[in-house]
């Protein structure tokens, strides 16, 4: 499987460290993963507006692609 995944990491993440992420973006060819400075376990809460704006911009990339592979 091969899609354009974004994984999106919180620095401060005890539960579900950055690194569960980067293992997730090695098993899937054509991802990524940011990891954001700010939060913990509830960053996509705590740091709502860099979250969405980080979804927003990857969305945009691909506005247009469903549901192809990643070459």
């Amino acid at each position: 499987m091969s899609r354009r995944t974004l994984c999106l990491s919180s620095a401060g993440d005890r539960s579900t460290p950055p690194q569960v992420g980067a293992q997730i973006v090695s098993a899937l060819p054509g991802s990524s993963q940011v990891v954001v400075a700010g939060g913990g376990h509830a960053g996509v809460i705590e740091c709502a507006q860099e979250y969405a704006d980080l979804l927003r911009t990857h969305w945009d990339r691909f506005e247009g692609i469903e549901n192809e592979e990643v070459q």
